[in-house]
């Protein structure tokens, strides 16, 4: 279980990442960073995958969208350490301390409203 503030969310200009070729993603893609503080609810220290794999965000028709998968705009890039996807790439979260990172969705091009859901387990906003 986490407890989850959402800090920021902001559009990600693909083409200003350095070596764009590396990307999977088509660099027109619609691709969303939402910035988080998350704390470890758990007895025990857990993966960060337990929240990037259950957190999606979902639109008012019901439609899930789950985290963005590209490895290099997420974990190898320069801009994956500066915008913080990095952080919840395969991290360790200790109980009760908070870690601020980041999760990369893409999106489409128009949606009016969000909210954040989880898959499975438990994970409440804050």
């Amino acid at each position: 279980m986490f407890r989850i503030r959402v800090t920021g969310f902001s559009k990600i200009d693909l083409s200003t990442i350095e070596n764009p070729e590396q990307l999977k993603l088509p660099l027109d893609a619609n691709i969303w960073k939402l910035d988080l503080d998350v704390v470890n609810l758990c007895l025990r220290e857990t993966s960060s995958s337990c929240l990037s794999s259950r957190l999606v965000l979902k639109d008012a028709d019901g439609y899930e969208f789950v985290r963005c998968n590209d490895s290099y705009l997420s974990c190898y890039s320069d801009f994956a350490n500066t915008s913080k996807l990095s952080e919840f790439h395969g991290e360790k979260l200790p109980p009760k301390i908070r870690r601020t990172g980041a999760l990369a969705f893409e999106l489409p091009e128009e949606f009016v409203s969000l909210s954040l859901a989880v898959r499975k387990g438990g994970i409440c906003e804050a």
